[in-house]
């Protein structure tokens, strides 16, 4: 497994989230389905140049060893001992630890760290969250042949560093580390990340050399909340203030992604990101494309249990993943023409409701409930599933309704969708009911409004005229109605 994503607590939890207490990593999820012992990671680029990212836990060796002290003198016999793997956490509002104070203790961290490679190493503290109105928090760090690193809380925003601590390495020598953190807060607001920007060069040849040895290799990369957000100071090639200029993966994970795609080994692209990525061409080569979101607390145990197989997947795109933002009008315009797919003419890379499963589907049958009806009065719908593969699945069928006297949108809208579970072989009816509320549309004033004229129907897997399994019909509806916000 490669890529930053796969030990990234920010890449599982997003923006605007809860404290998750037990996460569960990708690179978890992927030792817990195969096995600890059946791959290797590397973390291979950072998601983008200038950004630093969590050490990763291969670069403890041994693990580190942590051990916790109500207040904040690291004094006494510790309350709480235990062995992590990274030093990458979010304890808002929780305890980091059985019996710890959360609003005032210390811990400490003791182990061996290891750089992959020789060279120039800058390592920083990234607070999860900070109130520099009532924060108080320091953090000391020893690497042996270093100067001591130490810092106290003076709020950054959005994970951007303090100050940092450069170290040459001058191999793969092992070197003792500590690391003491102390938190007194009565908002709970404790956490922290131990961070790197580590030589890309040697971070993607570490990459190299373990993508040679695999089978298949699994690539985690995309965006985190600290890129794409809201109100941020950030600028650097592809993003401002958390916008986002361009919709392409940032240039370190293309090249990494390049690398791997070198090798001629098999490679699953797991994308995390809160919106669409592009990968130009990048998309055709690789043998599968899993798109995770920000998966939350056990968002590393879903992919495991998908890529495995003991999960069937199901999802379809609840947005349109544009080839490029050339494709789309310029941020300052407002107006809905040339955006999302009711009024998106061109080619995306993947079209709203896309979705792949392990098995596949048909539809027949497509009956409606009257050929002709009153405005006001609903239709029904029913069409007969059936998995036409080897392995049970879910059928996400969606339903898209058009009609040729309205001119916006011009495409057809998603008017309803329902998931059905099916075994090899098995077929079932599904229905829908299309009340007065789903036969309307928008007037340029916004009044919802039902239109006599010609309707068409789709139901399938995916929107129509993009090779999605489906059935199509139309009805007709006489007189007009005008519907009450």
């Amino acid at each position: 497994m490669i890529g930053p994503g796969a030990t990234s607590l920010i890449a599982l939890e997003g923006n605007y989230k809860g404290t998750p207490t037990h996460p569960v990593f990708p690179l978890d999820g992927i030792e817990k389905a195969f096995g600890a012992d059946s791959g290797v990671y590397a973390q291979g680029a950072p998601y983008a140049n200038g950004i630093a990212l969590p050490v990763p836990r291969t670069a403890f060796s041994g693990g580190l060893h942590a051990e916790f002290f109500n207040g904040t003198g690291f004094e006494g016999t510790p309350v709480a001992t235990r062995d992590d793997r990274q030093i990458d956490f979010d304890w808002n509002a929780v305890s980091p630890a059985t019996g710890v104070d959360p609003n005032r203790f210390s811990v400490r961290w003791t182990g061996f760290i290891q750089v992959p490679a020789a060279g120039d190493y800058s390592f920083q503290i990234d607070d999860r969250r900070c109130d520099p109105s009532d924060d108080h928090e320091a953090y000391r760090v020893r690497i042996d042949g270093a100067p001591e690193f130490q810092a106290s809380s003076t709020c950054t925003d959005f994970g951007q560093p303090r100050k940092t601590m450069k170290v040459h390495f001058s191999g793969k020598e092992k070197r003792g580390f500590v690391l003491e953190y102390t938190h007194e807060s009565p908002r709970f607001s404790a956490g922290i990340t131990f961070s790197w920007q580590a030589p890309g060069d040697v971070l993607l040849e570490e990459a190299r050399q373990k993508a040679n040895g695999a089978g298949v290799i699994i690539a985690c990369v995309g965006l985190i909340p600290w890129l794409e957000g809201e109100e941020m100071p950030l600028r650097i090639p592809g993003f401002e203030g958390g916008d986002r200029s361009n919709l392409t993966l940032p240039v370190s994970q293309t090249r990494l992604l390049r690398e791997l795609e070198a090798t001629g080994k098999p490679v699953v692209v797991v994308l995390q990101s809160g919106s669409s990525v592009s990968l130009e061409g990048l998309a055709s080569s690789a043998a599968a494309i899993l798109e995770s979101w920000y998966g939350g607390e056990y968002g590393g145990q879903a992919l495991g249990e998908v890529l495995h197989g003991d999960v069937n997947p199901s999802g379809h795109l609840p947005v349109t993943f544009y080839q490029s933002a050339s494709q789309l009008p310029s941020f300052v315009d407002y107006s809905m023409k040339g955006r999302t797919y009711r009024y998106f003419e061109g080619k995306p890379d993947y079209p709203f409701g896309y979705g792949l499963s392990y098995t596949t589907f048909a539809y027949s049958g497509l009956k409606l409930g009257r050929a002709h009806l009153k405005a006001g009065i609903p239709q029904t719908l029913t069409v007969r599933v059936k998995n036409t593969g080897k392995l049970a699945g879910d059928s996400v069928v969606e339903l898209y309704l058009s009609a040729s006297q309205v001119t916006a949108p011009p495409r057809p809208s998603l008017r309803g969708f329902t998931r059905v579970h099916l075994d090899p072989g098995e077929s079932k009816a599904v229905s829908f009911k299309l009340d007065e509320r789903e036969l309307a549309f928008a007037d340029d004033d916004g009044t919802q409004r039902i239109h006599a004229g010609e309707y068409t129907v789709w139901i399938g897997g995916g929107q129509p005229s993009t090779n999605a399994e489906g059935l199509s019909g139309t009805f007709t509806v006489s007189g007009e109605k005008s519907l009450q916000p």
